[in-house]
């Protein structure tokens, strides 16, 4: 059988990593980083630092005064939110690409949705845990952006001829691999955190991960709960079920679903805007 790796490469060229997202993925992994270290390092990168600064000057936030610099930014924002925020916007951009077939636009606000309802699914986590489901969710579709990035006619025509996102076969058949596995391949070509790399590879079949991990779960009902609401676009018009494994892992109740449902709603009302203009 074919080597993955070898038949992704064959059809597209995988984009390395920008450093600085290299750089804050290994940050992400201590405990001790602050807010003047990870300032030095989005400095490094003009697009980066430009982003933080929009992102603080946002309506949103509603400081009184301008904000400046993007240490005194990541100060008042506070570490692990903009940090998390940074790099998955990162991430995104660095695969952007506008086409008939995907506006990065709508897949952006489709991709910050389900990171957020993600999150709130697992309100009874530890922050740290949350702040991991968001990315987890943001960056879930990113093999997607590389089939556009790939050949944008080519993506077109096979959801023009009807074939269903969530067919992981004829995807496979088409392109070479399907979605989740190129997204997962680029997770580790860019050394992502295990957890981002899982998600990414299982969100459409969360049973399929070892012991149906739980941000695993958590992305696929959230991804099927984005869509089932229209919140932005990936390019799947298709809504599938939950998956029951998924379902009975993260224990939720219909009353629990709803309200986390509606504060992840309500925390995307406030944002989208801001979203929007820093993607």
């Amino acid at each position: 059988m074919p080597d993955l790796k070898s038949i992704v490469s064959q059809q597209m060229d995988l984009p390395s990593a920008p450093a600085v997202v290299h750089l804050l993925t290994t940050l992400m992994r201590r405990d001790d980083v602050g807010s003047h270290e990870i300032a030095r390092i989005v400095e490094t990168d003009q697009a980066f630092a430009a982003r933080t600064l929009r992102l603080v000057n946002s309506p949103f936030y509603g400081f009184a005064r301008q904000i400046t610099s993007v240490e005194q930014a990541i100060t008042m924002l506070g570490v692990d939110s903009l940090q998390q925020l940074l790099l998955a916007t990162s991430v995104v951009s660095a695969l952007g690409t506008e086409s008939s077939a995907l506006q990065m636009g709508d897949f952006w606000m489709h991709s910050f949705s389900v990171g957020v309802v993600t999150k709130h699914l697992l309100h009874a986590e530890s922050a740290d845990s949350r702040n991991e489901a968001f990315m987890c969710g943001v960056l879930h579709d990113i093999g997607r952006l590389l089939f556009v990035k790939m050949d944008a006619s080519k993506y077109v025509r096979f959801y023009d001829d009807g074939k269903s996102v969530t067919d992981l076969e004829k995807e496979a058949q088409w392109f070479g691999a399907d979605h989740q596995q190129t997204g997962q391949i680029l997770a580790q070509k860019w050394n992502l955190p295990d957890s981002f790399t899982t998600a990414i590879a299982y969100h459409h079949y969360p049973e399929k991960a070892q012991d149906c991990h739980l941000l695993v779960a958590a992305v696929h009902i959230a991804d099927i709960i984005c869509h089932a609401l229209g919140l932005g676009r990936s390019g799947n018009e298709y809504i599938s079920q939950f998956s029951p494994a998924a379902w009975h892992r993260l224990g939720l109740d219909s009353e629990q679903l709803e309200i986390s449902v509606r504060q992840a709603l309500d925390e995307i009302t406030d944002t989208e805007s801001m979203i929007r203009d820093i993607k």
